[in-house]
C-alpha cells in the first residue's frame, strides 16, 4: 500500500521520507503549494477511513 507524506501529500516509496519539512532541502513552496499537497493528504486520509 502507498504511503503519503501528512504535510505535502508527495506519494512515498516503501522506507521514503519525505523532505518537504527540512530546512537543508533549499526548496521554498509557496503558501498554494502547501495548501493544495495538505487537501490532497486530507482527501486521502479520509477515503482510508471509508
Amino acid at each position: 500500500m502507498a504511503k503519503y507524506c501528512t504535510q505535502c501529500g508527495k506519494r512515498l516509496e516503501d522506507e521514503e521520507v519525505c523532505t518537504c519539512t527540512s530546512q537543508s532541502n533549499g526548496t521554498v513552496q509557496t503558501a498554494s503549494a502547501q495548501t493544495s499537497g495538505s487537501t490532497q493528504a486530507q482527501a486521502h486520509l479520509a477515503a482510508l477511513q471509508i
